[in-house]
């Protein structure tokens, strides 16, 4: 397969695969005025599938502020194609998490050693990489003014654009050198277009219009393996 090709294959799968908190399903931070009616449209699920993946919750009295546990799609959309996709929901085995965090503590080592990335906006994280009530978030959120700019983590060339990947909304992801991806997700929009290079610090999007806080989600990636962003960023912001 020629390296062109199997690049743009490496992009793609990373596009199809990935899922803004694993292949498990992602966190809704409810906002001011939010239904759990409006929420399970939004997301293409039903109230029900909601009301399971959050036993503990009153989705009839849900507060501005607090996170529900969205479950994943089954289904990927990319510009006008469609691809189907089979989400195993399953929970985390405990001797399966040790190895895969060996492996992952590892490879965050060895990126250290060749790549570093700076700080996408200097806000507070509202929710960190890891294990979340057994579920893995596989990114961090960081808290950003509605309408601030976001910037690039590191050098690079944008592998995709636009908003057809389920349960990321307004999506960049930019392709890096050794194979690792930066992800910026929950974007209001983009200031880039696919196959474009980029500098680090370059902007490439804003703050999407939110309360309650207002937030972007942010990954590092090693094809498809998600890596711990504060243990790859620079401490100084």
């Amino acid at each position: 397969m020629p390296v062109r090709v199997r690049t743009v294959y490496q992009c793609l799968s990373l596009i199809f695969l990935v899922s803004c908190h694993a292949h498990q399903g992602q966190f809704y931070h409810v906002r001011r005025g939010d239904t759990a009616t409006q929420i399970a449209h939004v997301h293409d699920i039903a109230v029900t599938d909601i009301q399971k993946a959050n036993p503990q919750k009153n989705l009839n009295r849900i507060i501005a502020g607090e996170r529900l546990w969205i479950p994943s799609v089954k289904k990927v959309s990319r510009g006008d194609a469609q691809v189907q996709q089979v989400i195993h929901v399953q929970k985390p085995n405990p001797k399966q998490n040790v190895t895969v965090q060996k492996k992952t503590t590892q490879r965050n080592k060895e990126t250290r050693a060749t790549i570093y990335f700076d700080w996408p906006y200097n806000g507070k994280i509202i929710s960190a990489f890891g294990k979340h009530n057994l579920k893995m978030h596989n990114g961090i959120d960081i808290e950003i003014p509605s309408g601030e700019s976001i910037r690039a983590s590191q050098s690079g060339k944008v592998a995709y654009v636009g908003d057809g990947i389920e349960g990321y909304g307004q999506t960049v992801i930019v392709q890096h050198p050794d194979t690792l991806f930066t992800i910026y997700a929950y974007l209001g929009g983009s200031k880039v277009s696919k196959g474009q290079p980029i500098s680090r610090g370059q902007s490439i999007g804003y703050a999407k219009t939110q309360s309650n806080p207002s937030f972007f989600h942010f990954e590092i990636r090693k094809v498809k393996t998600a890596l711990n962003p504060e243990s790859l960023l620079s401490r100084d912001k």
